[in-house]
């Protein structure tokens, strides 16, 4: 299901697409100071790369957090729209509605007789 063009939906696509650039580049730079460890085996570019591969996890979650906060805008969307479908429906019609629960089997008030 696609997105309404609002406000909301233009703040998601540019906080993921700027999650993942995010993590693009700090990929590279981990890549980079790999590369420059496995010819230097300095520590301190073996530090470098420690932090820049601790960094990942963050950009990864953060990518994470941004879908489920995408998906929940659809759902929340979804329930509304069928929300008004319902309400449309229960209105047309020329009956009024009344709804009554429908006892359960086996529940602990119902009484039989053996």
């Amino acid at each position: 299901m696609q997105l309404p063009n609002d406000k909301i939906y233009n703040q998601h696509a540019r906080s993921t697409s700027a999650a993942l650039l995010g993590l693009g580049v700090q990929f590279a730079l981990s890549v980079a100071c790999l590369m420059f460890y496995l010819i230097s085996r300095a520590f301190a570019i073996e530090v470098l790369l420690v932090m820049s591969l601790a960094g990942l996890p963050i950009w990864l979650t953060l990518l994470l957090i941004y879908s489920q906060r995408k998906q929940a805008r659809v759902e929340a969307l979804e329930l509304e729209q069928s929300d008004r479908g319902r309400y449309r429906v229960s209105r047309s019609s020329s009956m009024p509605t009344t709804i009554k629960r429908r006892p359960r089997v086996g529940s602990r008030g119902s009484r039989s007789s053996a």
